[in-house]
């Protein structure tokens, strides 16, 4: 966990659309723009599995670069 929290989210990576993830979760994320999962997780109303979403996702796009 202490590892997935350190994961970089990048500066235009896109929260829409990601499924899984309410409007809720993606309106503030869009918002606070975190750079880190760890980050994404003091904001209030993200839950564990909002950030496992993004963390898989996170890897899904890494690996078609």
């Amino acid at each position: 966990m202490k590892k997935m929290l350190k994961t970089t989210i990048p500066e235009n990576f896109s929260f829409k659309g990601l499924a899984g993830l309410s409007n809720e979760v993606i309106e503030k994320l869009e918002k606070h723009r975190p750079p880190t999962l760890f980050n994404a997780s003091l904001i209030s109303g993200i839950t564990p599995a909002a950030l496992d979403i993004i963390h898989l996702n996170l890897n899904i796009k890494q690996k078609e670069v």
